[in-house]
């Protein structure tokens, strides 16, 4: 087995690395405190083909894998979780879903769009009241050669600023998936959400009253939305861990930088036995989640089952990452709590992970149907 990311990859990191400590550090208090990533910054991101990682050259993309877009990903969230979070959206989720039930015509439709930033994507399966799929309450209904979609979706990540959608409707066959492009008649966006953290990143509830759809706007086979949520969800959910390690791996990084600096009793503290014990914990932690990305990446690009693999290391990199987050701010004592020093923001945006796209309870079940069934 062989753990080294070969030349393209590595460049591909370095590329993101620089772009990451050049741009984007500069500016993430920026982006927290006005809840904003200036749209020059998506633009740039887009020209650099960070939202095409893994969709094929054909439509515009870089081709590198789901393993590349983790890679991508690992890197943009040590600068600000909503960087990572929009193109996690957009590429993760939804042109994930296109690329992988879509018809050629759709692929050719709506992936360079997406590939090349240009248009950003959403995903919208969870309702208020949840995300069970036997139990969803927006309905598509025949009408002539085409649909008429009506419900409520919640929480939906890019909702406010999505030109793409994939939406998850009720039918009469089952679950079946469809695209819905913004400024559709009787498709509404609501209030962006107010939320403890991921700012700069939005959600939001979307509105379908009577949004009538073309047989072209569904993907994949009528009934089989479910098969589509759970192939996309699987992968999204190893992007989410590597979100998770990039975080971490910037938190433990200012951790030892700040031990080293304060000084207590005479010495730094990181000459403390307690601190190298949170210091330790936390850089093992993260190099066992950062294994767990890559191979379950590496199997879902080689064709290999990785389902379990994708919920196991899901819920241990989110839990991983709110473990080191909380002892971020403990080594960093009383300034760790303060909103001017980022490490506060990092504690807030990491909770949400745990809950994203399926709950980390929802996880444990998966990962004990596998070893039961």
């Amino acid at each position: 087995m062989d753990f080294n990311l070969n030349s393209d990859q590595q460049m591909l990191v370095n590329t993101v690395r620089d772009y990451v400590n050049k741009t984007l550090e500069p500016i993430a208090m920026q982006v927290e405190s006005e809840n904003l990533i200036p749209p020059q910054i998506l633009h740039e991101m887009g020209e650099l083909g960070f939202f095409g990682i893994p969709i094929a050259e054909q439509y515009g993309g870089l081709d590198a894998g789901l393993l590349g877009h983790c890679l991508v990903i690992e890197q943009l969230a040590g600068a600000n979780a909503a960087y990572a979070n929009i193109i996690g959206a957009s590429t993760g989720l939804a042109a994930t879903a296109i690329n992988l039930a879509g018809s050629e015509a759709q692929k050719q439709r709506w992936l360079p769009a997406l590939a090349s930033g240009e248009k950003l994507g959403g995903f919208a399966l969870t309702e208020p009241h949840g995300a069970e799929m036997s139990s969803l309450g927006t309905v598509a209904e025949k009408e002539g050669d085409g649909y008429k979609l009506n419900g409520r979706k919640a929480w939906v990540s890019n909702g406010p600023v999505a030109d793409i959608i994939v939406v998850f409707a009720r039918t009469g066959d089952g679950i079946s998936a469809y695209v819905v492009e913004k400024g559709c008649p009787g498709y509404r966006c609501g209030e962006i959400d107010s939320r403890m953290g991921l700012h700069g990143s939005y959600s939001s509830e979307l509105y379908f009253n009577d949004v009538k759809l073309t047989a072209d706007n569904l993907l994949g086979q009528a009934g089989q939305g479910s098969q589509v949520a759970t192939a996309t969800l699987d992968r999204y959910r190893i992007g989410l861990a590597a979100q998770a390690v990039g975080a971490a791996d910037k938190l433990l990084r200012a951790c030892v930088d700040y031990s080293k600096q304060r000084q207590q009793f005479g010495q730094p503290i990181a000459g403390f036995q307690a601190i190298q014990n949170m210091l330790a914990d936390m850089a093992t932690e993260m190099a066992m989640a950062r294994a767990g990305v890559y191979l379950a990446a590496w199997k879902a690009d080689n064709g290999q089952p990785f389902a379990s693999d994708a919920a196991m290391v899901r819920l241990f990199a989110t839990e991983m990452l709110n473990r080191v987050a909380d002892r971020a701010v403990q080594v960093h004592g009383g300034m760790g709590y303060m909103k001017e020093l980022w490490i506060e923001r990092a504690y807030r945006d990491a909770r949400m992970l745990r809950l994203a796209e399926g709950t980390n309870d929802v996880m444990r079940l998966i990962i004990a149907n596998e070893l039961l069934r």
